[in-house]
């Protein structure tokens, strides 16, 4: 069970475009955004990158990396370093989809979005926006790595 289901990639989809969008309309009132908002965008920007991996085709793999160097410049310019790493993986695990690089191991994924999960949680607590969207991307991993019993729990 690699790919996720239409209905669930079609809905965070929706979930993603929403909060870019949202995003988009704070960026322009507010040129000087905070670092927590270009925090949550890079994080959004994992998250479709991971949804676009789903789709298993080659040009889904292609344009998820794309998605996923926008997540690893914006992690860079704010200085957020785990996201830069795990940006780094995917893209090389996006590039191994249509033989562009390296294999890496949807454990490691796993591995990294949990750690990633458990810092958001010790910096903005449990019901924050940053750790509620870090929260999706680590189920999205559980269920890449094929753990759904784990997703389902989180």
């Amino acid at each position: 069970g690699m790919a996720l289901k239409p209905k669930q990639k079609e809905e965070a989809e929706q979930i993603a475009s929403k909060m870019l969008s949202m995003i988009g309309e704070m960026k322009t009132s507010n040129p000087s955004l905070t670092k927590r908002t270009l925090l949550i965008e890079a994080v959004v920007y994992n998250m479709l990158g991971c949804i676009s991996l789903q789709t298993g085709t080659k040009e889904s793999a292609k344009s998820a990396v794309d998605i996923f160097e926008k997540y690893r410049d914006i992690s860079k310019a704010i200085g957020f370093v785990e996201g830069a790493a795990i940006a780094e993986s995917n893209i090389a695990l996006a590039k191994s989809r249509y033989g562009g690089g390296i294999n890496v191991s949807n454990e490691e994924n796993v591995e990294k979005s949990q750690k990633l999960y458990k810092e958001c949680v010790k910096k903005f607590g449990e019901h924050d926006e940053t750790t509620i969207t870090t929260g999706l991307n680590l189920s999205i991993a559980l269920q890449k790595a094929d753990r759904v019993i784990e997703a389902g729990r989180l």
